[in-house]
């Protein structure tokens, strides 16, 4: 050990004090009145002691003492605990030959040596052990080798660690590529490969692909991926399943060259709602594993197509755009009606009741007008107030008013004035979000609405009902003898009443319109109002956005949630949580705000089955509101994907950090010449030699007593 005394101001230090008791010893070479000489050098001792101290205070002198020390380099055993490591080579299991090594007495030589830990690794997260020794669970879902590597290189910096000892088949399938991983290591990484690269039979379901949404009642189109290496020509039997119900079969030839079969079902939803369907192989007698023979996935069974009744008082080109738009979607069955005179329409008769009471929405063009035959408004009319229906009206420029009032409490507009049509340009009032888009968190907000074509209209002093907002708002064209601002399309929910309202004529120009991102314009507008008005819950205030309804188990999920207050603005300071529950358990978490009133939170699902996630935001102890939806987790094992060994990203890693690469039957050989040298450590510690508070402390004392006895003689 070395010591050392040093001081801030170096070899100034002694001078200063010599200047400091020659001046102490000039001032009381002569007193008045003269003292004692006695009482003299008392007076000296104490001024020349306080001004010392002081120097010294500001000197800081510091004691510092260095140590060397010698540590030894810790190892590291760390062991991949995926579920690869349960597959069979040459007849014994991967995770058999592993548990043997580990009892190999080199690993105690070993540990006498030097300080010697195990770890197991497996999906994203690492597990120490007490004991190498230890039953060791082969249950990962997925193997990161880049994150394992990186935990000891965090710890480098804290011990010396000589080297880690990789136990891995070396098939890495989730996080960074490892091998940059490895450059960055300061320390040897010691691979020891398990599993060969050979591939043996095995029938793989590579993938399944299937929409997330699906029609009752129609159509549902499901392709499997299979691949079988080792099984080229032979016959292998793949079935569709929903539940346990087996929907269909078929039995495809494994192609040569190890090229991937492609298989097709056809399956139509009988039953409403999330659904959990599964494709599976039937395992063979000598396949490796018949863990990857199986891929579930989920789908939302929507009700068998909305059902719309159009009723148009007239062949106009509105009309007839608005019907070009709703007749386009697969899930919505239209029942246009265009009146041709008293009770006779050109498509045909007025529908039959149980027709009509099946009906999802209404939509009037021009309707009620001075035309409009008693027999349809009485039909219409009873249909909105009786039936309640849900209701689009597009009432035109000449609409009946004393005909209207009789449905006043439907409408989205509370007061109005009727003038000379006047041309009003679109332009969106709040284009963050809508009613319209689905839920779409941007609502219309990619829509370039000064490409938008102008539209007619009659209407002015437009006055919203209280219950009502309004989603798009037109500007009068340039020289118009109007300068207001004009509602355009209004939508209205009263307690799950609804109805829209979109006042102007000349819709079809926007049918026409080619200007960039246009064309499917009035097609946007009419669908999503449609859909808003027939699905209950489009404007609800918290969203679960749903960008995937199936997740593969092992696999990170964000969970989002859209908050907004009345008006559609978003929240920032609402509290969120959500509740998880499967059939075997439950959870609940908070969620962080992000941005613009969004909300998420990140987790794996490691267990496959149907997940009901809900959704609940509150604000100053008030609920905001709730939503729900569900999950489906597939058992996806992307472990058994591709079941050989990987021994040249084994080697490399080894290759490119310092070590080797070598197979269980050579380890012992090759760990008795291993030598791993000690690490040399210098401890430095440093001491203040005076405490400042007992120096000034001190300082006080004899500054005082000097004082004290300069006062009793007379001195002062």
């Amino acid at each position: 050990m070395e010591t050392t005394l040093s001081f801030s101001g170096g070899f100034w230090i002694p001078l200063i004090c010599l200047i400091v008791i020659s001046v102490v010893l000039r001032l009381y070479r002569k007193t008045r009145p003269e003292v004692h000489p006695g009482i003299r050098l008392m007076l000296v001792l104490l001024r020349t002691a306080a001004l010392l101290s002081i120097v010294l205070l500001i000197a800081d002198p510091v004691l510092r003492s260095s140590r060397q020390e010698s540590e030894r380099a810790s190892l590291c055993i760390l062991i991949d605990g995926s579920a690869s490591m349960t597959l069979r080579d040459r007849g014994m299991a991967r995770s058999r030959v592993l548990a043997d090594l580990l009892k190999d007495p080199v690993w105690k030589n070993l540990s006498a040596a030097h300080p010697l830990t195990a770890s197991v690794f497996r999906n994203d997260s690492l597990v120490r052990m007490d004991d190498p020794g230890d039953s060791i669970v082969f249950s990962g879902l997925s193997t990161n080798l880049a994150a394992a590597l990186d935990v000891f290189q965090n710890e480098a910096g804290s011990r010396h660690i000589g080297g880690v000892f990789l136990l891995t088949d070396g098939r890495n399938n989730r996080g960074e590529y490892p091998l940059e991983s490895a450059r960055r290591l300061s320390f040897p990484v010691y691979s020891v490969l398990f599993g060969g690269s050979g591939q043996p039979p095995d029938a793989v379901l590579a993938g399944v692909s299937a929409n997330d949404v699906a029609i009752l009642g129609s159509e549902m189109p499901v392709e499997a991926v299979v691949r079988g290496p080792g099984l080229e020509g032979r016959t292998v039997t793949v079935r569709l399943y929903s539940g346990k119900d087996l929907l269909e079969e078929k039995r495809v030839i494994i192609p040569a060259g190890g090229l991937d079969q492609t298989v097709r079902f056809t399956t139509v939803p009988v039953e409403e709602g999330f659904r959990s369907y599964h494709v599976q192989i039937l395992p063979l007698v000598d396949e490796l594993t018949p863990e990857n023979n199986r891929r579930d996935f989920a789908v939302q069974v929507l009700k068998g197509g909305l059902r719309v009744l159009l009723v148009a008082d007239a062949p106009h080109p509105d009309a007839a755009a608005v019907r070009r738009a709703l007749a386009g979607r697969e899930d919505l069955s239209l029942i246009p009606l265009t009146v041709k005179s008293g009770t006779a329409f050109y498509e045909g008769a007025w529908p039959e009741a149980d027709l009509l009471k099946d009906l999802d929405a209404v939509v009037l063009h021009h309707i009620p007008s001075g035309k409009t035959p008693p027999f349809v408004w009485s039909r219409v009319r009873d249909l909105l107030i009786r039936g309640k229906k849900p209701v689009l009206f597009v009432p035109g420029d000449k609409p009946d008013l004393a005909a209207l009032s009789a449905v006043s409490d439907l409408l989205p507009v509370g007061s109005w004035r009727l003038t000379v049509s006047r041309q009003v340009l679109p332009e969106a009032r709040m284009p963050f979000l809508s009613p319209l888009g689905g839920g779409d968190e941007q609502g219309y907000a990619d829509v370039d609405w000064k490409s938008v074509p102008p539209l007619l209209s009659a209407w002015s002093d437009v006055k919203a009902r209280p219950e009502s907002r309004i989603w798009l708002e037109a500007a009068p064209v340039q020289g118009s003898a109007s300068s207001e601002s004009l509602p355009v399309i209004l939508a209205r929910d009263m307690q799950g009443d609804r109805s829209m309202a979109i006042l102007g004529t000349g819709l079809y120009r926007w049918d026409l319109s080619t200007a960039p991102g246009m064309i499917p314009l009035l097609e946007r507008v009419m669908n999503d109002a449609v859909r808003w008005l027939a699905v209950p819950g489009g404007g609800r205030p918290v969203r679960l956005l749903r960008d995937r309804r199936t997740v593969n188990a092992g696999e990170a999920f964000p969970v989002r949630v859209q908050v907004f207050d009345e008006w559609f603005r978003p929240v920032t300071d609402a509290r969120v949580r959500i509740n998880i529950r499967s059939d075997s358990s439950a959870s609940d978490h908070d969620l962080q705000h992000v941005r613009e009133g969004r909300y998420e939170w990140e987790t794996v699902f490691h267990n496959d089955g149907i997940l009901r996630i809900e959704a609940e935001a509150e604000r100053g102890g008030r609920l905001i509101g709730r939503d729900t939806t569900f999950l489906a987790v597939r058992g996806y094992h992307a472990e058994f994907m591709d079941t050989r060994s990987d021994p040249v990203l084994l080697r490399r890693i080894s290759e490119v950090s310092g070590g080797w690469m070598t197979t269980p039957d050579s380890l012992a050989g090759r760990l008795e010449t291993l030598r791993f040298a000690p690490r040399r450590k210098v401890t430095e510690k440093e001491t203040s030699f005076f405490p400042r508070g007992w120096i000034l402390g001190w300082v006080v004392f004899l500054l005082t007593a000097e004082w004290l006895i300069r006062k009793r003689l007379g001195m002062i």
